[in-house]
């Protein structure tokens, strides 16, 4: 039972930790790795929900080094030629949060703006997935090797 108890104190104290960074973030700007044509797409026409995440429908951000990474892989993963990473601002009041991906509940959409995972089955590194695509905004973008964003309404 002590065990136990310690088990839960450690998950609290993390799941602290997760929330108080999930207040600095609430409304702040996060990555995301694409084709340069998916990229361009989404600059002209804005960002589409994708269906086929970890966590279901919505708009996947994460930090800069794991954008890179998923543009990086764009064409292994049938996204298209070219490497962009895109800049976005978001905005998610309502942020659930789980450890890992297999943690998140299936319906979180319809209490929550987004999901805060710590990891997924393929990264050890935090995503977030904004559940309506319209709360996401590029501010900037650059490919892959570049080391300032360009302004996307130039």
């Amino acid at each position: 039972m002590r065990e136990r108890r310690e088990t839960l104190d450690n998950d609290q104290h993390l799941i602290t930790q997760v929330q108080d960074k999930l207040h600095e973030i609430a409304n702040d700007v996060m990555y995301h790795g694409t084709s340069t044509a998916n990229a361009m797409s989404i600059m002209s026409h804005g960002f589409v929900s994708s269906h086929h995440g970890l966590l279901g429908y919505g708009v996947y951000l994460a930090s800069e080094e794991k954008a890179e990474n998923f543009a990086r892989d764009a064409k292994n993963r049938g996204k298209g030629d070219g490497a962009t990473i895109l800049m976005c601002s978001y905005h998610a009041p309502r942020i659930a949060i789980a450890v890992t991906a297999e943690e998140a509940e299936d319906d979180w959409q319809d209490s929550y703006d987004a999901m805060w995972v710590g990891s997924t089955s393929r990264s050890t590194r935090p995503e977030l997935c904004i559940a309506n695509a319209a709360n996401v905004v590029v501010i900037g973008y650059k490919y892959l090797g570049e080391t300032e964003y360009r302004n996307p309404h130039c």
